[in-house]
């Protein structure tokens, strides 16, 4: 993973909401590189995830991310690991909510800045990431969308 490509700044701007057996829904909006301000994608408080047009383009139903139609994106299993067409690679969640994939993982620290760390070099803050309000789950989320951007938001 190149942590420069994916490069992002996520705003905190709301309170979260749990789903039983699924994910925690924080709104939040990621904006993507270098685009302009407003050119990232939101997630709404209802789970709705939103391109930079206001295109409803992904909606969070308990454990799954899904297309608007219908068709699952991303499925997250209990034993935290994720499966989905939205993703590049094999993923799962710790139990301290770190998303790790094949050689390496994202995950916010205590501050809520975000880290990579990729076949076992340091760890790396990615530049103008923080999310101090996120808390715990509440991060799975932000963590998924972040890696799958590429993936789905242009659909």
């Amino acid at each position: 993973m190149n942590l420069r490509t994916l490069s992002a700044a996520l705003l905190m701007v709301g309170a979260g909401v749990a789903y039983a057996d699924g994910w925690v829904v924080q709104p939040v909006k990621l904006q993507v590189g270098n685009a302009p301000a407003g050119q990232g994608i939101e997630l709404k408080a209802d789970g709705s995830v939103l391109s930079p047009e206001g295109k409803l383009i992904a909606k969070v139903a308990g454990n799954e991310l899904r297309a608007p139609d219908g068709s699952v994106i991303l499925r997250q299993s209990k034993d935290g690991s994720v499966e989905g067409k939205g993703l590049p690679m094999k993923v799962s969640f710790t139990a301290d909510d770190e998303l790790q994939f094949e050689g390496g993982k994202l995950y916010f620290d205590p501050t809520g800045a975000l880290y990579g760390q990729k076949n076992g070099q340091s760890a790396k803050a990615v530049p103008g990431m923080k999310l101090p309000e996120l808390k715990g789950h509440a991060r799975r989320l932000p963590l998924l969308l972040y890696l799958t951007y590429f993936s789905f938001a242009a659909k």
